[in-house]
């Protein structure tokens, strides 16, 4: 069984494709700000959560495909990547949705409908944080087309603040979506640093999160690259200054998917404890994740991170079931 280590939320990201970055982009606007605005959302049609019992494939989800053929925004399962199991064959990187620069009244809308997000995604109503998300995006991060389920799986976590860094270059898109690129701090850990471009379908006057990209960390104080190979990472760099911001772009060379997953343990403690569940999962403290199908590269931050140890594992298994980890796909950083 793999060891439930992350909240609902970063089994959102999970089912992301990653993809670089391309070209070059504007200054982006605003500060580092954490939003204290009403929640404002559109009301969910009646509705009940599913009853546990019968969770599954929700009815309507689209047939699964391999992470390889997974473009970003549509509708699909990512269990091949979410299982690490394969080999998968490397693919052409997904594009990114080009888009036309936003008039000033469409950038002002777009970054007023990320800030409301932002603080539904803050709000204890769960299910106004629901109302802002289309079904197609639901389907992807959390399996079902029932923003009751959404709102229960959000709830049943505890989500650090987020707190925005910036916000800008706003795009229009052929297919009707506006898009904003959005530096932010929190959603997976208070350390947690991301930069993303948000897409959002306008619905009225509301705007629906439709899908989200995950892009290189640019305004970091250290970048740490990590190359994915089967089974085993390379860093770049091993012994980080404090009270840096670091960027993590982790390429996988590999022929499986695999992922990067970042914790501190207790004390004494060794990674083949926490993979035996022999130390509490409450001990040990996550910060952050990318995952990365063969031929793709990941990107995350973090921020302000502690002088200490910090261990990297891949935690997918293989075909027989063993986890990455297990075959020696673990790394250590020190903060210091």
């Amino acid at each position: 069984m793999r060891m439930f280590i992350t909240t609902h939320l970063i089994a959102l990201a999970i089912l992301i494709s990653l993809v670089p970055a391309t070209g070059v982009r504007q200054a982006l606007a605003h500060g580092a700000q954490s939003v204290d605005a009403e929640c404002v959302t559109p009301d969910l049609p009646p509705g009940t959560p599913t009853p546990m019992e019968e969770m599954g494939q929700p009815e309507g989800s689209p047939p699964a495909k391999d992470a390889a053929e997974m473009d970003m925004g549509t509708p699909g399962s990512a269990d091949a990547v979410e299982s690490g199991e394969g080999p998968l064959p490397a693919a052409a990187l997904p594009t990114i949705p080009a888009g036309t620069p936003a008039d000033a009244d469409v950038e002002g809308r777009v970054i007023a409908g990320a800030e409301n997000l932002v603080s539904c995604f803050g709000s204890p109503d769960t299910e106004a944080a629901a109302a802002l998300m289309t079904t197609a995006f639901t389907l992807i991060e959390f399996g079902t087309d029932n923003p009751y389920d959404v709102a229960r799986d959000i709830a049943s976590d505890a989500t650090p603040e987020i707190t925005i860094e910036s916000l800008g270059d706003a795009q229009t898109h052929d297919d009707g979506r506006l898009s904003v690129e959005i530096v932010f701090t929190g959603l997976f850990s208070p350390n947690t640093y991301l930069h993303h471009r948000w897409y959002f379908v306008p619905d009225g006057d509301h705007l629906k999160l439709d899908q989200w990209v995950w892009l290189p960390v640019e305004t970091a104080d250290f970048l740490v690259e990590i190359t994915m190979t089967d089974f085993a990472y390379e860093l770049s760099q091993s012994n980080i200054p404090a009270g840096q911001t670091i960027a993590f772009n982790g390429r996988n060379d590999g022929e499986y998917a695999h992922e990067i997953i970042v914790l501190q343990l207790p004390e004494g403690a060794t990674v083949e404890q926490v993979v035996n569940g022999e130390i509490p999962e409450e001990d040990v403290r996550f910060y952050g994740f990318a995952i990365a199908a063969p031929g793709q590269t990941a990107h995350f931050g973090l921020t302000d991170l502690e002088p200490g140890t910090y261990h990297i594992i891949c935690y997918f298994d293989s075909p027989d079931g063993i986890p990455h980890v297990m075959r020696g796909m673990e790394a250590e950083f020190v903060v210091e």
